[in-house]
């Protein structure tokens, strides 16, 4: 065997927080690009990342590599989702990054898998790319996090104060829309028709409060929507407010207007605000209409 027949044996990758970092913002790149229209990159979109990622890095990785690292952040992201699962009432340690749950909570799970005892400590890392890049690729039996799914994948992170939040972002109009002095003029009514003639001051008085009331309710309703706008950065409001000022995105175009629906979803909004960065929040828009 000659020289130049010798095989050359290829270094090994090393997949430290930068570099990973790197190759997953180039991924969703391509994802954007259009060179993954379903689980996996086209052979164009895996040449542009090891071209991008190599350039970036001056490392010189192979395609063998680069889908090595791929399958095991998946395999990260599932483990993560099985971990989440459709659990509620849970919290989030913005220390840690990770869920905040009781010690039983933990203990339970970890008994199932002794895999997700590592993320008792520090949750999952890169967790906006991550599930830019996976979300739709989970089995059934992560349902929580399917793109068809209407509930909060999510919800877990979430502290009650922010599902109370949440609450009153999706459903305010129905609930202003409700004074409960129709309930009042209601009773006035049945009130006559059987044949009760206590008019006068009783009914006044009766009027005269739930008007209170409403007008009471309907200021701390407001007072209480500011507080929130202002406090919370994935309220309606304020997602709306980026939606209007973000690069790329022409206003009153139909893009435009399915984005504002899919701010209708908590977990949407708050994928859209950990995103952080302008084009990543576009590309993502993209992807989900």
């Amino acid at each position: 065997m000659s020289l130049n027949q010798v095989p050359v044996k290829r270094k090994k990758a090393e997949w430290c927080d930068k570099n990973t970092e790197i190759m997953l913002k180039v991924c969703i790149e391509e994802v954007n690009a259009g060179n993954k229209p379903q689980n996996h990159f086209t052979k164009l979109g895996w040449a542009n990342i090891a071209e991008k990622f190599n350039k970036a890095t001056n490392l010189r990785y192979e395609y063998k590599q680069f889908r090595n690292r791929w399958d095991s952040l998946k395999k990260e992201w599932k483990l993560w989702a099985k971990l989440i699962g459709k659990d509620t009432g849970l919290g989030w340690d913005g220390e840690k990054k990770t869920i905040a749950a009781s010690d039983e909570w933990w203990e339970a799970k970890i008994q199932e898998d002794p895999e997700v005892a590592k993320f008792r400590e520090q949750g999952l890392k890169f967790l906006p790319e991550m599930e830019f890049l996976f979300k739709g690729t989970i089995a059934a039996g992560f349902a929580a996090y399917a793109p068809s799914e209407d509930s909060r994948q999510y919800e877990g992170f979430n502290t009650r104060t922010e599902e109370t939040n949440d609450n009153i972002d999706d459903n305010t109009d129905m609930e202003v829309n409700e004074p409960e002095i129709d309930t009042t003029t209601q009773n006035t009514s049945s009130a006559k028709e059987n044949g009760q003639r206590k008019r006068g001051r009783e009914g006044d008085k009766k009027i005269g409060v739930a008007a209170k009331l409403s007008s009471q309710l309907d200021r701390i309703i407001q007072t209480f929507e500011s507080s929130v706008s202002a406090q919370d950065p994935t309220s309606i409001t304020a997602c709306v407010a980026k939606l209007k000022d973000l690069p790329g995105l022409e206003r009153r175009s139909e893009l435009f207007y399915k984005a504002t629906k899919l701010m209708k979803k908590r977990a949407n909004r708050i994928t859209f605000v950990a995103l952080e960065e302008p084009e990543l929040q576009l590309g993502w828009i993209k992807s989900q209409t």
